[in-house]
């Protein structure tokens, strides 16, 4: 018997990284900004990341700004 797959850590049925990949680019070509701007991009997916530790490691993080990480 082949072993079990994990399922992926996906939330959401659609995939849309091959529309920010060819908007970033874009941007590094004509030097526009992207639609997503760098900071908007970071705090979100630092957002993301929290709440996945949390769920996986049972317990409440915060985030450090100061050093820049996860505690």
């Amino acid at each position: 018997m082949p072993p079990a797959k994990a399922a992926p850590d996906v939330v959401g049925a659609t995939d849309a990284t091959d529309l920010h990949l060819q908007n970033f680019f874009d941007c590094v070509r004509s030097r526009k900004e992207p639609n997503c701007p760098f900071e908007l991009g970071f705090r979100s997916a630092i957002t993301c990341r929290m709440a996945l530790t949390a769920h996986r490691e049972g317990r409440r993080v915060t985030w450090n700004a100061e050093r820049g990480e996860i505690v």
